[in-house]
């Protein structure tokens, strides 16, 4: 009867075993460099390109008939663009510089 108790167990599952050490380091390794492959394939939209993709809803979402007008419009103004922080403390007396605040970051 120990015999076939014994058989019994080498024939079961082995997912309730550990596997053996280092087995899953490789696999780890793998998956790493599919995620970065992906990543550099498919790289994430911005939301501006995701939600104004035609310029039906670029018309929609801002009114614009279409992306270059859209760009155009906001390049010209954007250098003259004063941050509510600096424009408070401007008002507060504790700034004196009123010139435009420095971009955070790039337009694409």
């Amino acid at each position: 009867m120990k015999q076939t108790a014994k058989k019994a167990l080498k024939l079961d599952h082995d997912y309730a075993t550990p596997p053996p050490t280092g087995m899953l380091d490789e696999a780890g390794d793998y998956i790493q460099d599919l995620e970065a492959k992906l990543k550099k394939a498919f790289p994430p939209p911005d939301l501006f390109s995701r939600y104004c993709a035609s310029d039906a809803q670029m018309r929609f979402y801002t009114k614009f008939p279409s992306e270059h007008i859209f760009w155009d419009s906001i390049v010209r103004s954007a250098s003259q663009l004063v941050y509510w922080s600096k424009a408070k403390r401007i008002s507060e007396g504790t700034s004196e510089n009123i010139g435009p605040s420095p971009p955070q970051h790039a337009i694409n």
